[in-house]
């Protein structure tokens, strides 16, 4: 509870303190972006973001995402899988915005905090071979914390057609002590880089 409340108190303050900033309005019609991450459902997840984007120097994102996979392929433990869910908000700054030689105000670089929590249900369970009954074997259910840092580029194609390039990384935590063999398990804590791309559409 100590470190949700830790991550919402660093969010509240940054909306404040970079919300209250006087920054030159949007003039085109485009401060809204709804995007999808391609690369997630090459981990069973679908995430979607929405950016508001009040002036030339800031943006907010939110992103929800909801995962559902299969841990196996054996016969006998074809009911295991993990169900999780997931919330990130974003503070993006843009540093080399410029209204005169930026039409769409969405073609630069940014430099983006970023705050996300995931939940996750994983159950283990088989089909005994004598029996044939459904016994379960365990159920996991842990959150799991990260805070960092990326920096991006966002593009405009054809006026519309939004996309978004980006790295990064920060420190990821969770409440487990299972789950943890490498940066892509479920309950990994440490140093995890991050990497990707979204594509959306401008409104």
């Amino acid at each position: 509870m100590k470190k949700v409340r830790l991550f919402l108190l660093i969010g509240l303050i940054s909306i404040s303190y970079y919300g209250n900033s006087q920054n030159s309005k949007i003039a085109g019609p485009y401060k809204h972006v709804l995007k999808f991450n391609p690369p997630q459902f090459l981990m069973s997840t679908m995430q979607i973001s929405y950016e508001y984007r009040p002036d030339i120097a800031k943006s907010f994102q939110f992103t929800f995402g909801t995962t559902y996979k299969s841990r196996t392929s054996d016969y006998y433990s074809i009911k295991d899988y993990v169900e999780g869910y997931a919330g990130e908000f974003q503070i993006r700054l843009y540093p080399l915005a410029d209204e005169k030689l930026d039409n769409n105000l969405y073609n630069n670089f940014y430099v983006a905090p970023q705050l996300t929590y995931k939940y996750f249900v994983i159950k283990d369970l088989y089909t005994d071979y004598y029996s044939n009954e459904v016994q379960v074997y365990s159920t996991d259910r842990f959150s799991a914390y990260s805070l960092g840092l990326i920096t991006g580029i966002n593009s405009v194609i054809n006026k519309r057609f939004h996309i978004d390039i980006y790295m990064g990384g920060g420190i990821r935590l969770a409440d487990t002590e299972k789950f943890n063999d490498n940066i892509f398990d479920y309950g990994f804590k440490g140093i995890a880089p991050r990497l990707g791309f979204d594509l959306g559409i401008n409104f």
